[in-house]
C-alpha cells in the first residue's frame, strides 16, 4: 500500500514540475515576443 501512494505521489510532484516548467517557459516566451513587438515597434515611432 506504501508502494502505491509512494508512486503516485512521485508522478504528482514530475507533473506539477512539468507544469511549473511548461508555464515558466510560456511567461519566457511571451515577455521575449513583447520585447520584440516594443523593440520592432519604437524605430517607428522615432522615424515618423
Amino acid at each position: 500500500m506504501e508502494i502505491t501512494k509512494r508512486q503516485t505521489a512521485k508522478k504528482n510532484e514530475k507533473l506539477v514540475n512539468r507544469r511549473e516548467a511548461l508555464s515558466k517557459t510560456g511567461c519566457l516566451v511571451l515577455s521575449a515576443a513583447t520585447m520584440m513587438i516594443l523593440m520592432k515597434s519604437q524605430p517607428a515611432k522615432a522615424a515618423s
